[in-house]
């Protein structure tokens, strides 16, 4: 994703915890650091949060500094609620919790194939981001895997979140 971005004439920003990941991307200012901890000093117009990162079991750290960060929207990919009731593309599926999902996925880039175990949650979308200071203005795909959030920002009028009140 980060490589079409670039291509498309964007500035980027890439932030991963990992050397190797960052080692593959050309043409963006790469971070290494974990998201959670992240604070570049500065805002973004966008900010993304892919990867389906927002559905770990506790991402609060994670909305925290894309709020952190966000001087315009936050753009989240994340697993749609209909997913967890057919998760595709994965297997050895669990359940281990209410709302948790545990699954094996296989990934594989040219040559190289590697396999990852994780669990995820099927949050309330909307009051996750409330708890992080953003709010959902629109899902930019039918199954709501593609969300665009703003920060949230209440009115001190009517209390509503400033981008939705009629003054």
């Amino acid at each position: 994703m980060t490589h079409e971005l670039i291509a498309l004439g964007h500035p980027v920003v890439a932030v991963d915890s990992d050397p190797r990941m960052l080692d593959r991307i050309r043409g963006a200012e790469l971070v290494c650091a974990r998201i959670e901890e992240l604070d570049l000093g500065r805002r973004f117009p966008v900010v993304l949060l892919g990867s389906h990162l927002v559905n770990r079991p506790e991402p609060g750290a994670l909305l925290d500094s894309c709020r952190r960060h966000a001087g315009g929207v936050v753009l989240i990919e994340r697993h749609p609620p209909s997913w967890f009731a057919d998760p595709a593309g994965v297997r050895d599926v669990t359940r281990p919790g209410p709302g948790l999902l545990a699954a094996t996925v296989d990934h594989t880039i040219g040559a190289t194939t590697w396999t990852e175990d994780f669990v995820v949650r099927d949050h309330d979308l909307p009051v996750l981001l409330e708890e992080h200071g953003l709010a959902v203005e629109r899902y930019l795909t039918e199954d709501e895997r593609w969300v665009l959030s703003v920060p949230r920002q209440r009115c001190p009028g009517c209390r509503r979140t400033a981008r939705r009140c009629p003054a």
